[in-house]
């Protein structure tokens, strides 16, 4: 420590990748200043240190080198040296030290009161330090970069959930509205521990790239070559980072969790730890404006410099609420407006009619159950896209109780082809039966039924109730009830 007048040394070095050292030191290193250029690999193989890894009060640093480091033999000829400090001129550029004042420090801090403050001991120049390779260690192992496992979760403010896999290769559209909270959860693992993930980057809010645009963040592109605006970095030994070019979307704070994969699907992504862990990031974005649909994009990098980039397997779209805010002193010129735009809407119509015939929809199944995906899938003919263009389908989705249980848009496509997508869940799909879903566009109107069947879901449910006790009804013996007739009487006229 500061107080104890010791400077601390370097314990051992010891290969724990095809590019990097772990150096153990005494003790907690208090203030670090040095950098990989302080550092010197000395071997037949000139090996050429790259960075130094460390943070402070950390006894533990890594370092890493430009090309790939292996063994010469069972004795390995791998040496360290650390220089920073000039003997002959006096002169201090860089330094480890054992304390966190780094204004200046003395060889021996308790010689001259320095410890009393705050002055630390410095790490000494040193040389021929061996570099020892653990007996498990196999010099030509290949790094695979890190992985996102099959599981994806996305929640709409904790209500409505989602759980995607990445092998069904389906994309599933989201459909939100201003003020929404999206939660979307992640399972990432690597080929080496989980410890040497440095960071994971979720982006979406795709558009063309701003001039005025923050450079950092301008890297991040889509398969259109569109720049994502609105981006979250974690980062595992640092601080986060979160931007947003246009104010619409408020980022919270990322949540971690480490645990046993219990998983047994897992596609092929190097070798794989014995008992693999799996963590988790949960990202929570709450949206203040609409975006257009948008992919969602995943970058994720190891301290082996490994690199994994990757879209989610949904989208997300961003509505205005139903919320309406007129202005008093509006109101006549909205009035007004209202008025032209109904005109003209109502000769639209009338146009349409004349031209389109009918909207066709198909389902992908006859019925479904609790957990099945819904894909439906639709066809306007006659559909001129010239004339139609910026005019959505109306759609919404009818429980047999007859209530609305979602509604919102969908915009064709140039042919006329349209698809929607959902999950029939339990938790919304409460009622065994046919559900309706309906679509509008101008005065075209179609239906189509879709069948829900969670009689099995609901079995599994009942199976799991105590059972019920049959009570047997106490019915009382009839009793025969002779009527009272009352007697005649007679009434003399007066």
């Amino acid at each position: 420590t500061a107080t104890d007048g010791m400077s601390p040394t370097v314990v051992s070095a010891k290969k724990i990748g095809p590019k990097k050292i772990e150096v153990l030191m005494s003790e907690p290193v208090g203030n670090i200043n040095s950098t990989g250029i302080d550092f010197t690999l000395y071997g037949s193989h000139d090996s050429v240190v790259s960075s130094l890894i460390a943070s402070n009060v950390t006894n533990i640093l890594y370092i890493t080198t430009q090309n790939l480091i292996n063994p010469i033999s069972d004795t390995p000829a791998l040496t360290l040296s650390y220089t920073t400090y000039d003997t002959a001129n006096g002169v201090l550029s860089n330094w480890l030290t054992d304390a966190i004042n780094s204004d200046r420090y003395v060889q021996n801090a308790g010689a001259d009161g320095g410890a009393m403050a705050g002055h630390g001991n410095r790490l000494l120049n040193f040389t021929g330090l061996s570099v020892f390779y653990p007996t498990d260690f196999v010099s030509d192992a290949q790094r695979y970069p890190p992985h996102i496992h099959d599981e994806v979760s996305i929640s709409l403010n904790s209500d409505i959930v989602y759980d995607l896999k990445i092998q069904d290769n389906t994309t599933l559209d989201i459909l939100a509205h201003v003020g929404d909270t999206i939660s979307i959860t992640v399972s990432i693992g690597d080929d080496d521990y989980l410890n040497q993930i440095s960071k994971s980057i979720l982006i979406t809010n795709y558009a063309d790239r701003p001039s005025d645009m923050n450079e950092y963040y301008s890297t991040n592109q889509d398969q259109m070559g569109q720049t994502g605006l609105s981006v979250y970095e974690w980062n595992q030994n640092t601080f986060d980072q979160n931007y947003d070019y246009a104010g619409v979307i408020s980022w919270d704070d990322v949540i971690i969790k480490i645990d046993k994969r219990i998983e047994t699907y897992h596609e092929f992504v190097g070798p794989l730890l014995i008992s693999e862990n799996e963590l988790f990031i949960t990202y929570s974005l709450t949206f203040d404006n609409v975006m257009p649909k948008s992919p969602v994009g995943i970058k994720i990098s190891d301290t082996n410099y490994n690199n994994f980039e990757s879209f989610l397997p949904f989208t997300l779209e961003v509505l205005p609420n139903d919320a309406v805010v007129i202005v008093e002193s509006a109101v006549e010129s909205a009035v007004e407006s209202a008025v032209e735009s109904a005109v003209e809407s109502t000769e639209d119509y009338f146009s349409l009619e004349s031209n389109l015939a009918e909207i066709t929809l198909v389902t992908n199944d006859d019925s479904y159950e609790n957990g099945d995906k819904v894909i439906v899938t639709g066809q306007i003919e006659n559909y001129d896209f010239n004339s139609m263009k910026g005019k959505d389908i109306l759609y919404s989705i009818i429980s047999p109780e007859n209530v609305v249980l979602s509604s919102g848009h969908i915009g064709p496509n140039s042919d006329g082809s349209f698809y929607f997508t959902t999950f029939a869940m339990d938790n919304l799909w409460k009622t065994d039966g046919n559900y309706i879903f309906s679509v509008n566009l101008s005065s075209l109107k179609q239906t189509i039924d879709i069948f829900y069947d969670n009689s099995e879901f609901e079995s599994l449910i009942i199976e799991s109730e105590p059972k019920a006790t049959t009570i047997t009804p106490v019915i009382p013996e009839a009793t025969t009830i002779t009527p009272v007739i009352p007697e005649a009487t007679t009434i003399t006229p007066v």
